[in-house]
């Protein structure tokens, strides 16, 4: 895979030039997402307020709601797709079949199933990926530039030693954890891989169970604590969200144990504290600002090479889930916390309130922000004022860049580490 890419990707960016996008055409965006994911309005709200910036949409049409946009030059829509993999793998061929000119997928496994469903196709969509833990395990590349030459994206960055640090300093007598993942995600599995290395590099033993769908995250939770888990510690994937509320929670709270979460967000759907990024927003601007120099011919997706997310970390601690399974969050933890959940409603913390990409994400949610926070914190955010998104575009779009010299430095990087 790795020669037959390489010369695929160094001919299209030594004889192929990106061609400057013609105002009378109409760009039909679709932006799939794998379940209820709270990620997925402030990705779509940033791509909406990148591609506002350049003028390539208005802001005022965009219905956050149902997270669509109809443009003149640019349509944007948002697709629910099921967990359970061959009803995506249906959906995303219908979706691909309609003739969607960009796909942007926000998981492994919708990256993983629309890659594959168009690589045989003469002319494929652009698939942008945006929250993918590890692209090369999942198959979409072998190193940054040297990739499938339809595909580019945000790779994530999952702070897993910072989600388990707070173990001890939740209750230092948690001796035992159990982590659960779904069978068919790459996130989901490397995750699972990751919270056993460093929870046993601790001196904690850890016990791993998979679910292959939503109605077997009941039996794999119930599994985990039959073994005496202290604590329930969950990766960053598709279909852990679904779950979270609905079924994980409520078996936490009856077995008195906290859930751990490696997204800030997740307190949000019911874990007891979320530990990770709150920058979605940020992926959703650098995944526009990619559209918008696609767009613009400045940068082929062929030659576009996937990059680092930025990590903006933030912790959330849900007081309500916490009281319902009689954990105790001490004042030290408190401390470290960038907002707290009571009920439905989020405050910021005078900690949180320093967070700039943190309040920059909930200040991009405008009035839909007062539904799920307290009136106090909503004023503070309306207050924080939105960067200039214009700013830095050039040095972002370079790099981006696959030169030549690039891509034979890294294939150069793959030879000698196999």
């Amino acid at each position: 895979m790795k020669s037959k890419i390489l010369c695929l990707v160094i001919w299209l960016v030594l004889l192929s030039l990106p061609q400057a996008w013609a105002e009378s055409e109409r760009t039909r965006i679709a932006v799939l997402n794998a379940g209820d994911h709270t990620s997925s309005p402030l990705i779509a709200q940033g791509i909406v307020d990148a591609l506002d910036a350049w003028g390539i949409v208005d802001r005022a049409n965009y219905n956050q709601l149902h997270r669509s946009l109809e443009g003149e030059r640019l349509q944007i829509e948002s697709h629910l797709i099921p967990v359970e993999t061959s009803l995506a793998r249906a959906q995303i061929s219908e979706i691909i079949d309609s003739g969607r000119d960009i796909i942007v997928a926000t998981s492994a496994v919708l990256a993983q199933l629309t890659a594959n469903a168009t690589q045989s196709m003469e002319d494929p969509p652009v698939i942008v990926f945006v929250g993918v833990d590890d692209p090369y395990g999942a198959g979409l590349a072998d190193s940054p530039c040297i990739k499938l030459q339809n595909v580019t994206g945000v790779e994530n960055i999952v702070p897993y030693d910072d989600v388990m640090a707070i173990l001890p300093r939740l209750d230092p007598s948690i001796t035992t954890i159990g982590a659960l993942f779904n069978a068919s995600d790459p996130d989901g599995r490397r995750g699972a891989a990751q919270i056993e290395e460093i929870g046993e590099a601790m001196g904690l033993s850890v016990e791993v169970n998979a679910y292959t769908d939503f109605s077997t995250t009941t039996v794999a939770a119930e599994g985990l604590i039959s073994k005496g888990i202290q604590a329930l510690v969950l990766p960053l994937e598709s279909g852990i969200g679904n779950a979270l509320g609905p079924v994980l929670a409520p078996i936490a709270a009856e077995a008195k144990i906290p859930i751990i979460g490696p997204d800030a967000a997740m307190t949000y759907l019911g874990a007891t504290i979320g530990v990770g990024n709150l920058n979605h927003y940020l992926w959703g601007i650098n995944v526009g600002r990619l559209l918008v120099a696609h767009l613009q011919g400045e940068l082929d997706i062929a030659s576009a090479a996937i990059s680092p997310a930025s990590l903006a970390l933030s912790v959330g601690i849900n007081l309500s889930v916490a009281e319902a399974a009689g954990i105790e969050i001490s004042p030290a933890l408190m401390d470290e916390a960038d907002f707290t959940l009571q009920g439905f409603q989020s405050s910021l913390t005078e900690k949180g309130k320093q967070n700039t990409w943190q309040v920059e994400s909930m200040r991009a949610l405008g009035e839909f922000l007062q539904q799920f926070t307290t009136p106090e914190t909503y004023a503070f955010v309306q207050d924080a004022a939105l960067p200039d998104l214009r700013e830095g575009q050039a040095e972002f779009v370079e790099s981006l860049r696959c030169t030549p010299e690039r891509i034979a430095e890294e294939q150069a990087a793959l030879n000698a580490g196999s």
